[in-house]
C-alpha cells in the first residue's frame, strides 16, 4: 500500500509510480471541515492504489486575507477534486459564492 504525498502549500507533488490526485478541501466551518475530511479519508482509502494524494486544506475565512486568497485561487484552480465542507442548513455566503464563482470562469 502506498502513502498518501501531502506536501506544504504551493509545492507540487510527485510520485514516480502513480499519478497525483490534487483533492483540496474547503470548508466554512470546524465541523464541516472535519466531514470533508472523512470523504477525503473514504477516497483515500478506496483509490489508495490508484492514486498518489496531495490534500490542500482551507478554510472559507481565508477570503479575508488577500495574500492567502491567491495562494489558495491557485489551488482551487490547480486542483483534480474540490470537496466543500458546508452547512446544509443556511445559505452560502455570497462571498464565497462570487469567489467560486471567479474561479471557475474563464
Amino acid at each position: 500500500m502506498k502513502a498518501a504525498v501531502f506536501t506544504p502549500p504551493g509545492e507540487l507533488a510527485t510520485c514516480d509510480s502513480q499519478p497525483v490526485l490534487k483533492i483540496l478541501v474547503l470548508y466554512q466551518e470546524f465541523q464541516c471541515g472535519l466531514r470533508a475530511m472523512q470523504i477525503y479519508r473514504r477516497l483515500h482509502h478506496d483509490w489508495h492504489g490508484d492514486f498518489a494524494f496531495q490534500l490542500d486544506l482551507w478554510s472559507s475565512e481565508i477570503l479575508e486575507i488577500p495574500h492567502l486568497k491567491d495562494q489558495m485561487s491557485r489551488q482551487f484552480r490547480d486542483a483534480d477534486m474540490i470537496l466543500l465542507g458546508l452547512r446544509g442548513d443556511r445559505p452560502v455566503s455570497e462571498r464565497l459564492l462570487d469567489w467560486m464563482e471567479g474561479q471557475t470562469s474563464g
